[in-house]
């Protein structure tokens, strides 16, 4: 490391470091005072490193039941394009990315008697690969793919155009859908169905598709077809992941029971908890936030209404119908997919496009390293929702990895200031702020509204950076 603080080169500007970011927990047991701050915050240590851009595996988890003719014919390349598109533009270079595609199938097992639905485990969330090998698609930094695309001037529509080609999964698959377990045994260390798809050093993005919501059973005996007259279960149709996955408020606790629903949130033991999904995710980068992303074309989480079908029996009505493209709300989705810093966006939407670009704006927010990927208090416990001199944080600076720490002070006030020659002549560096970045995030897509600033410190490829903050909620800026 060396300090700048006296160099002439300093007015006008400040020495900004970029810097790759990780989030470990550090003991969120009993509060501490930081800063001399308030009490009762969830705290944590951000740890940066300079490192280099980060790669990018993508997982896209799409619904071939029969329902999803009219979805799968929508998604044509420009979406994925779109996402290529916002995800290239934003970073100072090429990602290297590569893009797998899985099937919601995981059959019915143990039983085998539902229309489309096997005993076997279905797809078991394999990779598919109608293309032929490699079984996932590939751009690398040098904007090589790894498919042969001898009529394309542009990397990105070529792999968009391939993309296309792989999602296309048919309508053969289970009716009863299983988006998240299919997603989790895709990339389950244990089971390893993929070998060699996920790295450990890249960011994470899953990608789910469907008009259904999750029916990830915990209980087989959810889909036992000879519990039909069971009044807790009712008919075997998937109205049952409904009503055993699914709890909603006071006034209307019966499942069955016809009309609009409030307050719907998953629940229940027949299906897979929330919870265990979030924390097995999280597993996959070590529990750091940040390097796990998510989102959804799916059925908005509203309206919530019962209704009957052609042969009364209870059925959820679309949460979402427009020229024929209908979904049912995906709550299961939705929960775990905003513990991730994302959203479910329409997938009866008139274009994807604005979807596909906030995806891939998303991708890039974490991938190009410039945004902290949590929210910090500030000094007086309000969440610091922008750029602020008084963030709830300290920050140590270790030459390498085990060396000792030095701890750097916050900048002033009149050298938060970008505009303000705070550092020159004055002993007022180094220090560190936290620098707003508009342009490349926000909590719109998943990620803090800033970023951190090292003022007159240039630090090395090695260097180490804790900061430790108090951690505001993800949703306090909402």
């Amino acid at each position: 490391m060396r300090h700048r603080a006296n160099e002439a080169a300093l007015p006008g500007r400040l020495c900004g470091l970029i810097l790759a970011l990780s989030l470990v927990w550090a003991g969120c047991g009993a509060p501490r005072q930081v800063n001399g701050g308030h009490e009762g915050a969830d705290r944590g240590t951000i740890v940066l490193r300079s490192l280099p851009l980060e790669a990018v595996d993508v997982l896209v988890v799409v619904d071939n039941s029969e329902s999803m003719a009219w979805a799968q014919s929508r998604l044509p390349p420009h979406f994925i394009y779109g996402v290529l598109e916002a995800l290239t533009t934003s970073l100072p270079s090429r990602p290297d990315l590569r893009i797998g595609v899985i099937s919601t199938d995981l059959g019915t097992a143990p039983y085998a008697t539902v229309a489309g639905c096997d005993a076997e485990g279905g797809d078991g969330g394999r990779l598919q690969h109608p293309l032929g090998r490699p079984p996932w698609l590939a751009l690398s930094p040098m904007n090589q793919p790894n498919i042969h695309c001898p009529s394309y001037l542009d990397s990105r529509a070529c792999l968009a155009d391939a993309f296309h080609r792989q999602a296309a999964l048919g309508v053969a698959g289970c009716g009863y859908e299983m988006p998240l377990e299919a997603a989790w045994r895709a990339l389950d260390p244990s089971r390893n169905v993929n070998p060699g798809f996920l790295r450990d050093e890249a960011l994470l993005f899953v990608l789910f598709v469907t008009d259904e919501d999750d029916c990830s059973v915990q209980r087989p005996e959810l889909l036992n077809p000879a519990k039909s007259a069971e009044p807790e279960l009712g008919p075997l149709t998937s109205f049952r992941c409904f009503a055993m996955g699914i709890r909603c408020g006071e006034s209307s606790t019966d499942p069955f029971a016809a009309g609009f629903k409030e307050d719907c949130v998953p629940s229940g033991d027949y299906l897979r908890p929330i919870d265990d999904y979030a924390a097995a995710f999280a597993s996959l980068k070590g529990g750091r936030p940040g390097r796990v992303l998510m989102g959804a074309l799916a059925g908005p989480t509203s309206p919530v209404i019962v209704g009957r079908n052609e042969v009364l029996l209870p059925w959820l009505e679309p949460s979402c119908d427009s020229g024929g493209a209908k979904a049912k709300p995906a709550l299961r989705l939705d929960a775990l997919v905003r513990r991730f810093g994302g959203r479910v966006h329409s997938i009866c939407a008139d274009d994807y496009d604005a979807p596909s670009r906030h995806l891939g704006r998303r991708m890039a927010a974490a991938a190009s390293q410039r945004c902290l990927p949590r929210l910090v208090m500030r000094d007086d416990g309000s969440p610091a929702c922008g750029a602020v001199a008084d963030a709830d944080c300290r920050l140590w600076l270790r030459e390498s990895k085990g060396a000792r720490r030095e701890e750097i002070p916050r900048c002033s006030p009149s050298v938060f200031s970008e505009g303000d020659n705070g550092c020159v002549g004055t002993g007022a560096c180094p220090c560190w702020r936290l620098a707003s970045r508009p342009q490349a995030c926000g909590v719109e897509l998943g990620v803090a509204p800033y970023g951190l600033d090292l003022v007159g410190i240039e630090a090395g490829p090695q260097a180490v950076l804790e900061l430790a903050c108090a951690l505001a909620d993800a949703g306090a800026c909402r």
